[in-house]
């Protein structure tokens, strides 16, 4: 972070001395879970329930490899890895696999692609190329996703939590059978 001098820019660190450092605990907000909350559903995709996160600020939309495996998707190698940027400095990787299975939500029945990687807590992550692909609305302030005039219906923040609680995630067969589904 660059911070202008009168006669010359010097670079300061947060972590230098000289920055300003503030006691009052005040100064940081109160994190409530009401602000928060996340958009997420149980959409199907090649007719098993995933429990999907529709994230506006991620630009592709990603599936879990032990997911692709349970509803059997269509598996594609990818010729040449495709990097990941995540929010943070050096969390990247790369992926190496994408998948082609069908989803479900409203209106929207379509074979569609997701770049396979190891996300937590969700089995499908839903993004920006999603959204503008099918015209979906994420109304934050309401808390609801649109497909058109269709909303769908999400997970009340208790429900996702308990669901996400229960969920092994290193165990997503389990998981599904424990969920009245079956993989064949």
């Amino acid at each position: 972070m660059a911070v202008a001098n009168e006669h010359r820019m010097c670079h300061t660190w947060i972590y230098d001395e000289k920055v300003q450092k503030i006691e009052d605990p005040a100064a940081q907000p109160r994190r409530v879970h009401e602000s928060q909350r996340t958009l997420c559903a149980e959409i199907p995709i090649n007719g098993i329930k995933a429990l999907v996160l529709f994230d506006s600020g991620c630009t592709t939309d990603s599936i879990t490899p032990e997911f692709v495996y349970l509803c059997k998707a269509g598996r594609i190698n990818l010729q040449e890895p495709v990097g990941l940027q995540l929010g943070t400095k050096g969390s990247r990787t790369k992926i190496n696999f994408g998948a082609q299975a069908e989803i479900v939500m409203g209106s929207v029945r379509n074979t569609h692609y997701f770049d396979v990687v190891d996300i937590d807590k969700y089995n499908t992550i839903l993004g920006t190329v999603f959204c503008r692909k099918y015209s979906i609305v994420l109304d934050f302030a309401n808390d609801r996703v649109l497909v058109g005039t269709q909303s769908i219906p999400l997970f009340k923040e208790e429900a996702a939590s308990s669901k996400i609680a229960k969920r092994s995630f290193r165990e997503p067969i389990k998981w599904v059978l424990e969920n009245g589904q079956t993989v064949q």
